[in-house]
């Protein structure tokens, strides 16, 4: 039995309400550098509007939990943001630029609907705009069903897709600021049959491309689609350098997992994977497994968990 299945059986009797979030991230296996000697280029001056992030119109969408869980459950994102970090600075000595841009783009999916992304994308990119001097830029990318866009009543707003389907247009022209300081928000935009071939074409990967290169402390957290229902995540994927894969403990189907994995890793350099819905996260016994954990060797691609 693999690490990943262990530890779904071990977390199984837990089972609850409560989303809970427990990092399982990826062994890049690489030296760390940190990049440095930048100035501080606000995107505030680019962003076109400002929304304004409500608790209680969150909490109604399930996107943040005020339960008395909820100081553990925050310590569980600051987890996962040193780790996410980490790995973006990791490749910041490669010649390759593209490794280190890619490092700096998040996607956050699931095998299938259901599993608590896009509280998980969402909770993951407030924790990361925290951190001082940490621009985020939050992209709904389920076109299928963008609840980000729709729990923020934006879901007629111009967005992602019309920025990818007008030539020459800025991706910059679309982005909104947050109440949040450093928290920005780019909406799914309007549903179209093309969404896979738009996510999956090179103006994707420049239009993102440039604005990392133009703001270098930026990261962007996309909320994709599930990825064993849409082919909208695989085309994500070939974009991005980071995969946080949610399972919904003792509910997602283990083929499915191990699926979605293998799926994500055969195209992302760096994948984690975080167990949610867990009521008590027992940190002696959890971190007694090895934490932490790896999703397969993603430098061979080979999907398996690691053990």
């Amino acid at each position: 039995m693999s690490i990943l299945e262990k530890a779904m059986e071990k977390m199984r009797a837990n089972k609850s309400e409560h989303k809970l979030v427990a990092a399982i991230p990826a062994d890049s296996g690489t030296q760390v550098a940190v990049a440095g000697g930048h100035e501080a280029i606000t995107l505030l001056a680019c962003a076109i509007g400002t929304i304004a992030l409500d608790d209680e119109v969150l909490q109604e969408a399930q996107l943040l939990d005020a339960s008395p869980a909820g100081r553990e459950l925050a310590q569980q994102f600051r987890v996962m943001r040193r780790l996410i970090l980490k790995t973006a600075q990791s490749d910041a000595t490669s010649p390759a630029a593209d490794h280190r841009e890619r490092n700096r783009m998040i996607m956050v999916a699931s095998a299938l609907a259901g599993d608590g992304k896009s509280f998980t994308a969402f909770n993951l990119a407030v924790t990361l705009s925290a951190r001082k001097d940490q621009q985020v830029l939050l992209v709904d990318c389920d076109i299928a069903k963008p609840h980000l866009s729709t729990a923020l009543k934006l879901q007629r707003k111009s967005g992602l897709i019309e920025a990818l389907q007008t030539e020459g247009a800025s991706i910059e022209n679309y982005i909104l600021a947050t109440s949040r300081n450093n928290l920005f928000f780019l909406p799914a935009g309007t549903r179209t049959e093309t969404a896979p071939e738009l996510l999956d074409s090179a103006r994707m990967w420049q239009l993102f491309k440039q604005l990392l290169h133009r703001f270098p402390h930026l990261v962007i957290v996309f909320d994709s689609s599930p990825v064993l229902l849409t082919s909208e995540a695989r085309a994500l994927a070939v974009v991005c350098g980071q995969a946080v894969l949610v399972v919904r403990s003792g509910e997602t189907p283990r083929h499915a997992v191990q699926e979605a994995g293998r799926i994500l890793s055969a195209d992302v350099a760096h994948t984690w994977v975080v167990l949610n819905g867990v009521s008590h996260l027992d940190t002696a016994d959890y971190y007694g497994y090895g934490f932490p954990y790896a999703y397969g060797d993603n430098r061979n691609a080979t999907g398996s968990v690691a053990s």
